[in-house]
C-alpha cells in the first residue's frame, strides 16, 4: 500500500483550514485580525501563495496557537 505524500506548503494550509474551522475563525476575521485583506488570507488558506515563516508566525499568533502547531502532526512530508 503506498502512501501519498504531501509538501509540507500543503500541509500547512490544510492545518491553517483546520485551525481556522475548529476555532470558527472567517476569512474576513482573520484578515482582521492581521491587517490584511481577505483575497491575502485566502491565497495563504487554499495553497496558492506559500505561507513564509513570518506569515504563520503571525497567523499562529493571530488565532492563539503556536507556529509549531501546523507542522507537528505531519507525518509524511516530503
Amino acid at each position: 500500500m503506498s502512501q501519498t505524500r504531501v509538501s509540507l506548503a500543503e500541509h500547512v494550509a490544510t492545518r491553517l483550514r483546520v485551525e481556522m474551522a475548529r476555532g470558527a475563525v472567517t476569512i474576513g476575521e482573520l484578515a482582521q485580525r492581521l491587517g490584511e485583506s481577505p483575497v491575502w488570507v485566502a491565497r495563504r488558506m487554499r495553497g496558492r501563495v506559500p505561507i513564509t515563516l513570518a506569515d504563520l508566525d503571525r497567523i499562529a499568533t493571530a488565532l492563539g496557537i503556536s507556529p509549531v502547531d501546523f507542522v507537528t502532526t505531519a507525518e509524511r512530508v516530503s
